[in-house]
């Protein structure tokens, strides 16, 4: 039905009824609602995360083959796991988290790469490293509560939800211990290119809680990633993680992410900024519609809260992609570009240049810039490769040999048969054979 009509009383009804129409989808999201929200997402939230085991202790068993140790390993009870990766930490330092469903999905090959180079990393670099386990029963995982904000329609997967949200539980479960205040969740095949480089290298560019980074450079425009998120502990971003899970809806843990973030710009001018939530219904429509929103409006929202600074996004507004970092209240978006003498968080268009982490599969190569048969090159992942290497493994078959040859020596010089399979498996082991 159009907005139209032949009669005056007739186009009158039209007018207040589209008029009715446009006000139930304009959403200014203000100070108290946000707070009200947050606090009923928050008090939904503390069962789901406050049921895992908080005590686990994660050991790596064996790195090749892959085994991961802790104790409940064969139940299905949510688990967020210290990592145990054999070093010192400095408390002050960055927390690093990752989340999988179950142990064999982190034990495929790439997945296991991408993990024991987060170990190392933590281990050379001195800071505490989690991992959340697990995934709430269906019926908490595949709830659906619309926001005042948002009103998910999305039916991509039916009425499932994806799993990937479950991420909020592991912020909201680590940032329950007094004694962690900075995290840096990592995408279970995410991994750390440039290992010279700390996150709290990134923190100081701001005073902001929750710093994030759009797509790598080349694949679709959007505002922000779920799989790279930095963040302090504060009354928002406890707020944020337990809005953001309240908001699941189909199958992509970004579609409320957005939705939440524009909800928070719009609390943050106290309800000046407004935005359409027909943007948030689908994550078919947000993923192509949510960047442009932020080009549209991104200067107005830093204007109606006050906000100053170099920060700019430089030309987003006319590429829709990030070249200097972008300063939203709560929120720094870095950019696909150096920022200082900081390499480009997970992507950059000068392909030449490394980034400080790669979001890249073992078998596939972005221009040379991340290479996944990369993950453990240079020492990456260790000590925990260092043993088990190919070369190591003939070597130290080859000593064992040599202790046979030697006790049976005697018997070698009376079977010539022995002696050839025993000069073949020799040139087996040195020429890679298994």
């Amino acid at each position: 039905m159009g907005c139209s009509s032949s009669t005056p009383s007739a186009r009158l009804l039209v007018i207040l009824t589209c008029a009715a129409r446009t006000a139930a989808t304009t959403v200014s999201v203000t100070q108290d609602v946000w707070r009200e929200s947050a606090a009923s997402a928050q008090a939904a939230a503390k069962p789901d995360w406050a049921a895992a085991d908080r005590q686990c202790i994660a050991t790596i068993a064996s790195a090749k083959p892959p085994y991961l140790s802790y104790d409940g390993r064969d139940t299905t009870e949510p688990k967020l796991c210290r990592v145990d990766h054999g070093g010192p930490v400095d408390a002050d330092k960055t927390t690093v988290l990752m989340f999988v469903n179950a142990p064999q999905y982190l034990e495929q090959r790439g997945n296991w790469e991408a993990f024991l180079n987060k170990a190392s990393y933590c281990r050379r670099t001195r800071r505490r490293f989690y991992i959340w386990i697990g995934v709430p029963p269906s019926n908490v995982l595949n709830a659906r509560v619309d926001a005042p904000w948002a009103r998910c329609r999305d039916k991509t997967r039916g009425l499932e939800n994806t799993l990937n949200g479950v991420k909020n539980l592991a912020f909201l479960a680590l940032f329950d211990d007094p004694s962690i205040d900075k995290v840096m969740y990592m995408d279970t095949d995410m991994w750390v290119s440039s290992e010279e480089i700390e996150p709290e290298a990134y923190f100081a560019l701001t005073d902001a809680d929750l710093l994030g980074n759009q797509n790598r450079v080349g694949g679709p425009k959007i505002p922000m990633n779920g799989g790279l998120v930095f963040a302090r502990k504060s009354e928002f971003t406890q707020q944020f993680f337990a809005l953001w899970w309240r908001g699941r809806c189909g199958a992509h843990d970004q579609l409320p992410l957005w939705a939440t973030l524009f909800a928070a710009w719009s609390a943050a001018t106290d309800g000046a900024y407004s935005f359409n939530d027909e943007h948030f219904k689908k994550y078919s429509h947000a993923h192509l519609e949510a960047v442009s929103l932020l080009q549209r409006d991104a200067m107005y929202i830093r204007q109606k809260a006050n906000m100053e600074g170099p920060y700019d996004g430089g030309n987003f507004s006319a590429t829709g992609l990030l070249d200097v970092p972008l300063a939203l209240p709560h929120v720094l978006l870095l950019p696909s570009a150096p920022v200082g003498s900081l390499p480009a968080v997970r992507s950059d268009p000068v392909r030449s240049r490394p980034t400080f982490v790669c979001h890249t599969r073992i078998d596939k190569d972005e221009y040379g810039q991340c290479v996944g048969a990369d993950v453990c090159a240079a020492g990456r992942c260790a000590p925990f490769l260092a043993l088990t290497s190919k070369s190591s493994f003939a070597m130290g078959r080859f000593v064992l040999l040599g202790f046979f040859v030697a006790l049976n020596a005697a018997v070698l010089s009376r079977r010539p048969a022995l002696r050839r399979r025993l000069a073949e498996r020799v040139l087996a082991l040195f020429s890679g054979g298994r």
